[in-house]
C-alpha cells in the first residue's frame, strides 16, 4: 500500500509538472524566463538507427503549430545549444521561433538520404550528420525558415538544402566550412590549436605571453578554465574517430555546387533563395582570402558575400 501511494503521488507530481510545462509555453509572446526554460528542454527525433538526435526549440514548442519567422540554426563541429545561447535567445526574443540542431555522428543506419548525398560526391560524415538534422526538422514540424549555419554547419546546410530546397527563404553562412578548397586533417587540426590559443590566451587582455593564467583574477580565471574544457571536451570526445574522419572530412567538402543546385531548384520552382556569406578576416580556421577567393569564382552563387573585422574575433565568433 505505501508503494502504491508513493506511485500515485509521483504520478499526480509528472501531471501537475506537465500542466505547468504547458502554461510556460502558451506564448508567444514570451517572457525572458519562458524562453530560458524552453532553452533548457531537450527535444529528440529518432534516427533509422534507433539512436536519439537531439535538438532546441526556443520561442516555438511541441504544442504549436509551424511557427513564423522560424529561424534554423545548424551549429559548427563539437558544439551544443549552449556555444550559442546568447544568439539563440536573442533570436527568440525577437519574437523569432528558433529551431537548433548540431549533429555528432549523425544517423548511421540505413538512410535513403544518406544515399541520395553521398550519391552527389558528399562524404559519408556530412551525409549521415546532414540525415540526423533532417530528422530532427521534420520532428519540429518546421518547413520554411531562414537558415543560420557555423562552420561545418555550412556543409550540413548546403547538403539539406540540396534535398529540400524548399525550406529556406534566406540562408546565412557564418564563417563557413567547405570554402576553403581541400585541406587535410593535419592543416586544420593545427589551424584549430591555433585558434585555440588565440581565443584562450589573447584574447583576453589581462592574458599574454607575458602574463600567465595565474595572474589574473579569479573571474577571468574561471572564464579561462571553462573555455578550455569546453574546447578540449569537445575535441577529445570520439577523438580517434575525429582525428581521422571528421576533421579530414571537413576539409574535403566543397559545399558551392550543393548551394548551386539548391539555389537553381528554388529558382525554377518560381521561388527565390538569398545566400548571404559572412567571414571574419581574423578567422584562423577558414582564412578570408581562401573563403573570398572561392566566392570570387562561384559566379554569382552568393548573393552577399560581407568579410569584417573585429580586433581578436575568431572562427567561434557570431555577428
Amino acid at each position: 500500500t505505501n508503494w502504491r501511494t508513493i506511485r500515485e503521488k509521483n504520478e499526480h507530481e509528472r501531471i501537475r509538472r506537465m500542466g505547468e510545462a504547458r502554461k510556460i509555453l502558451e506564448g508567444p509572446p514570451y517572457t525572458t524566463e519562458q524562453l530560458r526554460w524552453q532553452f533548457s528542454t531537450i527535444h529528440t527525433a529518432t534516427l533509422s538507427d534507433g539512436s536519439a538526435q537531439e535538438y532546441a526549440l526556443v520561442g516555438t514548442s511541441d504544442y504549436e503549430k509551424q511557427p513564423k519567422k522560424a529561424v534554423v540554426f545548424i551549429g559548427g563541429f563539437g558544439t551544443t545549444k549552449e556555444s550559442y545561447q546568447e544568439e539563440l535567445l536573442s533570436l527568440a526574443g525577437k519574437g523569432r521561433g528558433v529551431f537548433f540542431v548540431s549533429p555528432v555522428k549523425g544517423d548511421t543506419g540505413p538512410s535513403p538520404v544518406v544515399e541520395s548525398l553521398t550519391e552527389k560526391g558528399l562524404p559519408e560524415v556530412t551525409a549521415r550528420k546532414a540525415a540526423a538534422a533532417l530528422a530532427a526538422l521534420k520532428d519540429s514540424g518546421i518547413t520554411q525558415a531562414d537558415v543560420v549555419a557555423h562552420s561545418q554547419g555550412a556543409e550540413v546546410v548546403a547538403a539539406i538544402l540540396s534535398l529540400k530546397p524548399e525550406l529556406a527563404d534566406r540562408v546565412i553562412l557564418d564563417n563557413p566550412a567547405g570554402m576553403v578548397g581541400e585541406k587535410g586533417g593535419g592543416v586544420l587540426v593545427g589551424r584549430f590549436f591555433q585558434e585555440a590559443y588565440q581565443q584562450i590566451f589573447k584574447r583576453n587582455p589581462r592574458i599574454n605571453e607575458k602574463n600567465r593564467p595565474m595572474q589574473v583574477t579569479a573571474e577571468h580565471g574561471r572564464s579561462i578554465r571553462q573555455k578550455t574544457f569546453q574546447l578540449m571536451k569537445a575535441f577529445s570526445r570520439n577523438l580517434p574517430w575525429r582525428l581521422t574522419k571528421e576533421i579530414p572530412t571537413i576539409g574535403e567538402v566543397n559545399i558551392v555546387p550543393f548551394l548551386r543546385e539548391a539555389k537553381e531548384q528554388r529558382t525554377k520552382s518560381g521561388g527565390h533563395m538569398e545566400i548571404i556569406l559572412v567571414n571574419g578576416r581574423d578567422d584562423r580556421l577558414f582564412k578570408n582570402e581562401e573563403v573570398l577567393k572561392t566566392v570570387e569564382a562561384s559566379e554569382g552563387i552568393f548573393d552577399r558575400a560581407i568579410s569584417y573585422a573585429k580586433k581578436d574575433a575568431g572562427h567561434s565568433e557570431i555577428i
